[in-house]
């Protein structure tokens, strides 16, 4: 078993003489260059006495003549040498990109996550391993989790075998199974020797964050009745336009009055524009939404009634403001 040493994040005030040089990238937020503190000197001075031993067996090989000792002193060289080189310099010179395809979903949507790794320094990096702690509520589809001590939270674990300057692509897909927002990171890095003596590790904060939005979905889904499902409604009638409030421009349409033409758009766009206006008077839906779904208080509440209850409001809404609807 190799031995963990976890690197500590150097203070503001005091100077940093290991740097990580990591590139941490997101889409919507990136990681911050990091500095971390030299490896504590009682972890190489307990190595030390490997190289007076191998220091002596070589001396004493050359006055006994004995090849055997010459070999030996060789292999403890190289298991005092090779992991403290490894512990020094295996997290320098790294860049890590995180990407998520989108930052807002629809519950029940696929979010396909992009992880990226380039090492940059003639050192290869015979294991490497990225915890990446992420939503408990997006698992990543034919992968298991391992548990996180957070609540709500699940460890993403991913191991590479990366050689010198080789830079390393993975995807992985998640589902979304609830609405909300959430966060990820931070992002745990590990790697060790080729002889798996020691182990470095070190934390990075940087996050990316993801909305999921609740289910819309057809008002047919729901199997209202067809009379009147929203109350009394009037016929359409040809509604009296404001020319003060100005929604927006369309395309010139003939028999349109020229104070109509919004000049400046039409010699943006290169062809006749109109100005759109608000009508004056709109229709008005106010959505109240009732969470107490068991029939006692204080008993809490139906999670699965309450993310249906969330469904149909959303639905209605969206119904409403696709008919021009002010929605409240």
């Amino acid at each position: 078993m190799g031995r963990n040493v976890s690197g500590n994040q150097g203070s503001g005030d005091s100077p940093s003489i290991y740097e990580l040089q990591s590139e941490m990238r997101l889409r919507n937020r990136g990681f911050r260059f990091r500095r971390y503190n030299d490896p504590p000197d009682e972890i190489l001075l307990a190595r030390r006495p490997l190289y007076y031993i191998a220091f002596l067996l070589i001396l004493f090989s050359g006055i006994l003549r004995q090849p055997l000792l010459f070999v030996a002193g060789l292999l403890v060289l190289a298991l005092a040498f090779i992991p403290e080189l490894w512990y020094r310099y295996c997290l320098r010179q790294l860049s890590i990109s995180r990407q998520l395809d989108t930052t807002r979903a629809a519950l029940g949507d696929t979010v396909q996550l992009s992880l990226s790794i380039e090492n940059r320094k003639p050192l290869p990096l015979p294991w490497f391993e990225i915890t990446d702690e992420i939503p408990e509520s997006l698992p990543v589809t034919n992968r298991k989790m391992a548990p996180a001590a957070k609540l709500d939270r699940a460890l993403l674990n991913s191991t590479f075998s990366m050689w010198a300057y080789q830079r390393v692509r993975r995807r992985y897909y998640m589902r979304a199974l609830a609405r909300g927002a959430y966060r990820f990171g931070p992002m745990t890095l590990r790697a060790t020797d080729p002889f798996g003596i020691l182990t470095r590790e070190t934390t990075l904060e940087g996050s990316a964050a993801i909305v999921v939005h609740p289910l819309v979905v057809p008002l047919e889904r729901f199997d209202l009745p067809a009379l009147a499902p929203f109350g009394e409604q009037k016929a359409q009638r040809r509604l009296l336009e404001d020319p003060l409030r100005i929604a927006g421009v369309r395309d010139y349409v003939p028999g349109d009055e020229p104070r109509r033409i919004h000049w400046k758009a039409t010699a943006r766009m290169g062809r006749l524009q109109s100005k759109r206006y608000e009508p004056s008077t709109s229709h008005t839906l106010a959505i109240f939404l009732d969470i107490r779904t068991l029939s006692q208080a204080l008993m809490s509440y139906d999670p699965a009634l309450v993310e249906l209850q969330i469904c149909a409001s959303a639905s209605v809404a969206n119904w409403a403001i696709e008919q021009g609807y002010a929605v409240g």
